[in-house]
Formats: C-alpha cells, structure tokens, sequence
C-alpha cells in the first residue's frame, strides 16, 4: 500500500501529459473531411456538379437567367456578336437569343490585354460565333444604355470564367473564279 502512495502521486500527472500530447492528434482525424477546393480546377475545365454554380442557364431563357440575378451561375450559347464599344471601354457580348432573354456578358476595358492575350490576340474575333460557358455572378445591367436597363449580365473580369465549348465554325475558304 505504502508503495501506491508513491506510484500513483507520480503517475498520474504523466497520464494526464501524454492525454494532452495526443489530443491534437485525436482531433485532426475526428474532424469532418474539408470540402474541394472550388477554384482549383484548370481554366476551360468543366465545373464540378456539387458546386453552386453548376447550375447551367441557357442564354436564351429569360425567365431562369432573371431568377437568378445575384446568384453565381454559368450560361451556355453560341456568341452572335463581341465587340468593343466604340470608346473601347468595354465589349459587349451577345448571344443567339439574347435580346429575347434580356442577357448580356461585358468584358470592360481594364481586362482587354489579358482576354486578348488568352484568346489568340483578339477576344472579340475568337468568341463570335463560338459556342461558349461563362460562369459568374449574374446582375443586372449597370450601365447609362437606357435600352439595356432591364437586362441581365455577366462581368467577365478573368479568363478562367470562360470555357469554350466549340469554335466558331470557319469560313471555308472561297474559290477564285479561273480567268
């Protein structure tokens, strides 16, 4: 007994050290898995189905994309027009059905060299006719173009919010009459 009262003073605090050595351990693999990382995929690579912005829009349905408005979305069409403004500060970005739907995509002048740069040295050119995704956050229109004020948009402010789905078809190449 005599040896008890020596033994267990001496012990316990070891016990309760190596408890609190361990604790961080025991922690890391009790805690919840982390969820993915949602940008770490490569640019013009399909989003992931579980993210919130999954949810693909066509650019022709007026009554989704202005249910969205302020939600991150992506919109999938084929461009009729991008072109820059005549001030060239911003290009505005149509597509087949757009009008209808009331939608538009706007790259604005601070982003034109790195668009430029990503899309075969013209944007615009590369993008018309193409049939596209842009992911963002779709707001309405806030520009001065009294037409445009009940439109929605996407600001494409980075080249990783657009994927090309497929090139613009190519003009085949016409022939020269023999003279």
């Amino acid at each position: 007994m005599r040896n008890l009262r020596i033994i267990v003073p001496n012990i316990v605090p070891v016990i309760v050290l190596l408890a609190l050595l361990s604790l961080p351990a025991y922690l890391a693999f009790a805690k919840e898995p982390e969820a993915p990382p949602t940008n770490s995929a490569p640019a013009n690579s399909q989003p992931a189905e579980s993210s919130p912005a999954s949810t693909i829009i066509k650019a022709d349905d007026h009554d989704a994309l202005h249910a969205a408005i302020g939600k991150e979305i992506i919109v999938e069409g084929t461009i009729t027009s991008a072109q820059w403004s005549r001030s060239g500060k911003v290009m505005n970005i149509n597509f087949d059905g757009s009008k209808k739907a009331k939608f538009m995509a706007v790259i604005f002048e601070r982003d034109r060299a790195k668009f430029d740069e990503s899309f075969k040295g013209d944007a615009a050119k590369t993008l018309t006719g193409a049939k596209v995704k842009f992911k963002g956050k779709l707001d309405k229109y806030g520009g001065k173009s009294e037409s445009l004020m009940d439109y929605a948009q996407i600001v494409l402010k980075d080249t990783n919010q657009v994927t090309v789905v497929e090139l613009a078809p190519t003009a085949s190449p016409s022939t020269k009459p023999a003279e």
